[in-house]
């Protein structure tokens, strides 16, 4: 073969990669060939295997419509046949619907506590599910004049001294204005927790500006589906830890990164994580352990390091 011909050959070959490639959904435009691999990548988020979809259960009780211009948080709970303890705090002033017929309202950052009976609730057993738990849908709003900046999922109950379960299965929430959320512990950038969050599955976190997302789902074991994490501008800097022991998680969706800087031990333990996105790491400094424990992962996609100093473990 000629240099002629390889040249055309060369050149045939990049046209069938470029087709290819959009074919996938990616557009390729004008980019140089050697850009190439970055569009590859993106196509199925670098994943080794596929990942499984997570499915919701048929006979969940739907969650109300959440929406960007939204401020607030709704939650599907079970309600078991033994103790069914919930609480949280909020700010500013809100009102809880715990979706048994209980309004209250509450000053900002007063705990709200309510518990369930299951022979009492819905004595007719239309919210009982194949699991064999009732549910409710807890609602969160702020009040008149108020906007909701803050949520913490992560309040025990009084009547307990012990760690405990949360009965949250599917939760959902938005706000533009709210800047402090937990879940997984009680403070970002702390692992101490008071309760686990071990039978939430999906969460969609519509809008926020939350800017630290450490430690936020650390632990949440069942949890598989992501629906969306949505951090208004550049606010999000810190999400290290934020996946810590989400062993049954396989991907998630790609979220809004460019301003992160840390995201140390981000799926550290996430036994079942298959696939990442293309992440935004122009930012990031740290990438120490980020899939450390992550034995379903067989390649990730190729990220930004430009500004890097550590990928230790």
């Amino acid at each position: 073969m000629t240099i002629a011909d390889q040249l055309t050959l060369l050149s045939s070959t990049k046209t069938a990669i470029k087709q290819a490639i959009e074919d996938k959904g990616i557009t390729v435009g004008t980019v140089p060939f050697a850009d190439y691999p970055t569009k590859i990548a993106a196509i199925s988020g670098g994943g080794g295997s596929t990942p499984t979809t997570w499915v919701r259960p048929a006979d969940w009780l739907p969650l109300p419509t959440v929406t960007e211009t939204d401020q607030k948080f709704v939650g599907l709970h079970a309600v078991y046949p033994d103790a069914n303890f919930v609480a949280l705090s909020a700010a500013g002033d809100y009102t809880v619907d715990w979706g048994d017929g209980v309004v209250e309202n509450f000053a900002a950052n007063a705990v709200a506590q309510h518990e369930y009976n299951y022979d009492t609730y819905d004595v007719g057993g239309t919210t009982l599910c194949s699991r064999w738990y009732k549910q409710a849908v807890v609602t969160v709003t702020p009040q008149s004049g108020q906007s909701l900046t803050f949520l913490n999922l992560h309040q025990r109950h009084s009547a307990l001294t012990v760690q405990y379960s949360s009965g949250f299965l599917d939760i959902a929430l938005a706000s533009a204005s709210l800047t402090d959320l937990r879940i997984g512990v009680q403070a970002p950038e702390s692992s101490a927790q008071i309760i686990r969050f071990a039978d939430l599955e999906r969460v969609n976190i519509v809008r926020s500006s939350v800017a630290n997302f450490s430690y936020l789902f650390n632990i949440c074991y069942s949890l598989q589906g992501v629906v969306s994490i949505s951090t208004d501008v550049v606010s999000a800097v810190d999400m290290s830890y934020m996946f810590s022991g989400c062993n049954s998680l396989t991907s998630v969706p790609l979220f809004n990164t460019s301003a992160v800087t840390s995201m140390s031990y981000m799926f550290n333990s996430c036994n079942s994580l298959a696939s990442v996105p293309l992440f935004n790491t122009t930012a990031v400094t740290n990438m120490s352990y980020m899939f450390n424990g992550c034995r379903s992962l067989t390649s990730v996609p190729l990220f930004n390091t430009s500004a890097v100093t550590s990928m230790s473990y």
